[in-house]
């Protein structure tokens, strides 16, 4: 996989591909995502802020939890 994967808690902010991959595995668009949701996101290493996070590069975004 590229890049690192981090878990954040907090807002984050970041700009990519609207979809991300789903618990199941589908595709969906990124205003599926919800408050409170859990996301892995694989990333450049990138990550400054923390209220809300910037992130440089995203490669994927995967929920994880809702």
């Amino acid at each position: 996989s590229h890049g690192r994967e981090i878990i954040v808690e907090g807002d984050i902010s970041f700009t990519t591909k609207q979809i991300f991959y789903d618990i199941d595995g589908s595709v969906r668009a990124r205003n599926n995502l919800r408050s409170g949701d859990i996301l892995t996101i694989a990333h450049d290493g990138n990550v400054t802020g923390g209220d809300p996070y910037l992130f440089g590069t995203i490669y994927r975004i995967d929920r994880v939890s809702e």
